[in-house]
């Protein structure tokens, strides 16, 4: 019940387009909901976009407004337009998405 109260007010939070510091219920830790903005030039750097937010132990979410999907998923991808520009969310610490941004560069570069 927790886990999923707490993906709700998250869906609600991305929603408003927010940044906002709650307690994950079911770990017990704060996070903030870092985000950037990525492009995509190959369905590889998809893949390993996917492959690299799998190894994550926080929420990663790729989309633009009012459409998000979980990075986790290659089939849920493809359900964004991945031609434009798309805003990358994931929830974690200032210092977890520093280290997810210098892996996610080396996919992009």
């Amino acid at each position: 019940f927790i886990h999923r109260f707490c993906e709700y007010r998250l869906k609600k939070h991305l929603a408003k387009r927010s940044i906002l510091l709650y307690t994950e219920g079911y770990i017990g830790r704060e996070f903030f909901v870092q985000e950037c903005n990525v492009y995509f030039d190959t369905i590889e750097q998809v893949r390993q976009l996917v492959d690299l937010a799998m190894v994550q132990p926080y929420g990663i979410y790729l989309g633009q407004e009012g459409q998000w999907v979980s990075a986790k998923s290659f089939i849920g991808l493809f359900s964004l337009d991945l031609r434009k520009e798309q805003t990358l969310r994931a929830e974690c610490s200032e210092g977890e998405f520093a280290r997810f941004r210098e892996a996610l560069d080396h996919i992009l570069a």
